[in-house]
C-alpha cells in the first residue's frame, strides 16, 4: 500500500466566476461545489458499479489509502475559465484521464452561477481522485492554493 502522506486529493476552484447580481461566488455555493468535486470520483466509481440496487467494485491503492488515511485535500484555485480549461489540458497531456482520473463539475445555473458565454452551464471546478502526488503535481504545479 501507498504512503498515506503522498496521496492527496487535488481540488481546483474557478476564481472569477459570478452570480446573476455580479457579485462572487457566495461561501454557500463555493462550499457545494467544492464537495461535489470531491465526492465526484467516489460517486461515479459507485454509479458505474451498480447494478440492481447492490453496489461492488475495488479500490484501487491510491483510493483505499487515502479513504483509511487522513483525505487530505489541496484546494485549488484557477483565476478564469480559461486557466480552468488549460488545467483540463494539461491533466490529458500527463496522462490523466476525464471522468476516471480528474471530473469537471459544471454547474446547471439553477440558483446564483451565471453560465459561461455560449453555455447554459457554469464550468466552475476540476476534481481529482485521490493520487500520488507526483501524477498531479505536474498538472497544478502553477496554480496557488485557493484565497
Amino acid at each position: 500500500m501507498n504512503n498515506v502522506e503522498t496521496i492527496k486529493q487535488y481540488l481546483v476552484v474557478r476564481k472569477d466566476a459570478r452570480t446573476v447580481t455580479g457579485e462572487p461566488v457566495s461561501a454557500h455555493k463555493l462550499a457545494v461545489m467544492v464537495a461535489h468535486a470531491s465526492m465526484a470520483f467516489l460517486s461515479n466509481l459507485v454509479l458505474d458499479n451498480e447494478k440492481e440496487g447492490h453496489v461492488a467494485f475495488d479500490l484501487d491503492d491510491d483510493t483505499l489509502c487515502w479513504l483509511t488515511g487522513i483525505f487530505t485535500k489541496v484546494l485549488l484555485e484557477a483565476k478564469n475559465l480559461h486557466a480552468l480549461e488549460k488545467v483540463v489540458v494539461t491533466a490529458k497531456e500527463n496522462g490523466l484521464v476525464e471522468g476516471k482520473d480528474f471530473f469537471c463539475i459544471r454547474d446547471n445555473c439553477l440558483t446564483e452561477l451565471l453560465p459561461d458565454d455560449g453555455s447554459d452551464r457554469c464550468f466552475i471546478a476540476i476534481g481529482f481522485r485521490p493520487m500520488e502526488v507526483s501524477r498531479v503535481k505536474p498538472v497544478v504545479k502553477r496554480l496557488q492554493l485557493y484565497k
